[in-house]
């Protein structure tokens, strides 16, 4: 049950540079140096240039987020999809057309790592509570494309999740 995204990139990878250790560590290179600028962008969104050049200096070295890129962990991968899909919905809420790519970009996190399977999902309640007004005042077809769209894309999930017979065991204690 390990989430399949990291898989299919790994092997677009391997496909390009043939069976190496660097193609198989190339991806989560990426991710990790992705994941950096994806914070400093965040960060600088939400606070300030100088908040933004913290945000990326204290991922960049931090142990967890270095040790995730070494070992081709595809931890690092989900939490670069919600960062990007974070930017994305802040962008959304100037340019309504970017909630659809927060919401394919949600999506997807939820194929990279077990994390955001529950974290994804609370990322956009607290989202939408906190900005609210805002998304009450966007063109309800936009809202409708990103729910739509989102709902969609995780369906597979969401079945995963609760209908295999290792999920039955997972809930009968409840």
């Amino acid at each position: 049950d390990i989430p399949p995204l990291n898989f299919y990139v790994t092997a677009l990878s391997i496909a390009a540079m043939g069976k190496t250790d660097l193609a198989v560590r190339l991806p989560a290179i990426i991710y990790g140096m992705l994941g950096v600028g994806a914070a400093y962008i965040l960060a600088k969104k939400l606070f300030s240039p100088q908040i933004g050049l913290w945000a990326g200096l204290f991922l960049a070295i931090s142990p967890w987020h270095v040790q995730a890129s070494r070992i081709a962990h595809e931890a690092n991968l989900g939490m670069l999809l919600q960062v990007v899909g974070t930017i994305f919905f802040l962008r959304g809420l100037a340019q309504p057309r970017w909630l659809a790519g927060a919401a394919l970009t949600w999506a997807t996190s939820l194929y990279a790592y077990h994390g955001p399977r529950l974290t994804t999902p609370l990322l956009i309640i607290t989202l939408g509570l906190i900005f609210k007004s805002k998304l009450a005042k966007l063109p309800k077809k936009w809202l409708a494309i990103a729910g739509l769209g989102f709902l969609v894309l995780v369906l597979p999930v969401v079945r995963l999740i609760l209908f295999r017979p290792i999920a039955e065991n997972r809930f009968a204690g409840i």
